[in-house]
């Protein structure tokens, strides 16, 4: 079936048409040609759907959570067209029986979909066996997980396996024993969450594993960098040719650590949101291109949950329905080049996980894009959330766009708060 999408502003401010067939994209131009549907998109701006390669969808025994249903519909309403999922879910993603699972759910995400697969100290032949995944990932300190890797030895043999299998290693880069020697030095409250995961943390692990990148040749992502001497290490490395790739989330780019007074526990996450220096630093980052990838870092709890003691809290909070508005927003502003934010939202993401077919809008690619009203003010509401977690440490923030509809794979998956029954595909990888 042909569907043709008229009055398409793209980002160049150019007006044109966007021909679909069969859920992939046949051209973009000036001409009308035949079609079976057509969709006017009164001359709203039109960018490529958003590649997130960092979140927890939960679902399984964690459906109180989140499942894909919801997830994915929060992604949808937040111009979100792939999401990949995280391995510490439960049951975890670290053998073929975990994966299975995990594909069954996921066959009911709206939008659509890859999993990364986890390591941990007994896994190496599943991993070697498991099909189709976006990326190895490993957990330097606890954050959710159940299968950290602190052995320096363990991490080499896991890039070395990395290298073999040609997929990244992504790593969550925090310190355990250090995060527990500060853990001992400070009151265990939600301002002091900073110090208790302090920077040092972080930076020591980032520096190990940048050493063991060189030394072994793989490609390694970083995950949710959020210091600046991380991002010193992280630009010598890149120098040396060492193949790293460097993520950073909106929360780290937008927030400083005096959200907290605030927002509490629901602003509490894994690593922590920095001092205002290490902010300013990472948007630094961010627009020299240091930084490679933007993830949300989705990760929903209940409310009851959030409101236990500071140990008991989990860190994580939702952003699969803030991020393309709250940074969108800053390229209105004109504070961060539209061109950027396309590479770190779509173009990189495909690039670095090798996706096929998806990522720019070109003829022959999946026809995954969202329209956007970008002279709409509004403030971001939790409550209206598709999300089952309604809260944010964005709430009551100003955003200057909306989105509109978002297509996935050709199909109007969302129009003006509504929601179709089409599911998205898994996506492959070359």
């Amino acid at each position: 079936m042909k569907r043709l999408f008229t009055n398409a502003k793209t980002w160049e401010n150019k007006i044109v048409n966007i021909l679909v067939e069969n859920g992939r994209i046949i051209s973009i131009g000036k001409e009308f040609p035949e079609a079976e549907s057509h969709e006017d998109l009164n001359r709203l701006l039109v960018l490529p759907g958003m590649i997130d390669p960092h979140v927890h969808v939960r679902d399984m025994r964690l459906s109180h959570k989140e499942t894909w249903e919801t997830a994915s519909l929060a992604a949808l309403s937040g111009g979100i067209t792939t999401i990949f999922d995280m391995p510490n879910t439960d049951p975890p993603t670290i053998d073929a029986e975990g994966l299975s699972e995990k594909r069954k759910f996921a066959s009911k995400s709206h939008a659509n979909y890859g999993f990364h697969f986890g390591a941990n100290k007994n896994n190496f032949k599943e991993i070697k066996n498991a099909e189709n995944i976006a990326g190895l990932k490993i957990f330097l300190a606890h954050s959710s997980s159940a299968f950290e890797i602190p052995d320096e030895d363990e991490i080499r043999s896991f890039f070395e396996l990395g290298a073999q299998l040609n997929i990244p290693v992504l790593v969550h880069s925090e310190c355990q024993a250090c995060v527990d020697d500060h853990s001992k030095e400070h009151e265990h409250v939600i301002t002091n969450h900073n110090r208790i995961r302090d920077p040092i943390c972080a930076y020591r692990s980032t520096e190990m594993i940048l050493r063991l990148a060189e030394e072994v040749g793989n490609v390694l992502y970083i995950a949710h960098v959020s210091t600046a001497p991380e991002l010193d290490l992280v630009r010598k490395a890149k120098d040396k040719g060492v193949k790293v790739f460097v993520e950073a989330t909106p929360h780290h780019l937008l927030l400083n650590e005096d959200v907290l007074l605030d927002a509490g526990h629901y602003g509490k996450v894994n690593p922590p949101i920095r001092s205002e220096a290490d902010r300013k630093a990472l948007w630094e980052a961010l627009l020299d291109g240091t930084v490679d990838t933007l993830g949300t870092d989705h990760a929903p709890h209940t409310v009851a949950e959030k409101d236990f003691h500071y140990d008991k809290a989990p860190s994580g909070f939702p952003g699969l329905e803030t991020a393309v508005p709250m940074l969108l927003t800053e390229v209105l502003k004109g504070l961060l080049p539209m061109k950027r934010f396309l590479e770190v939202t779509v173009l990189n993401p495909a690039r670095i996980f090798s996706v096929q077919n998806r990522g720019d809008m070109v003829p022959g690619n999946w026809a995954d894009f969202y329209v956007v009203d970008d002279k709409k003010n509004a403030l971001i509401d939790p409550d209206l959330f598709q999300s089952k977690a309604k809260y944010s440490p964005f709430r009551g923030l100003p955003v200057s766009c909306n989105i509109e509809s978002t297509i996935v794979n050709g199909n109007l998956a969302y129009h003006n708060t509504e929601f179709s029954n089409e599911t998205g595909q898994e996506v492959d990888y070359s």
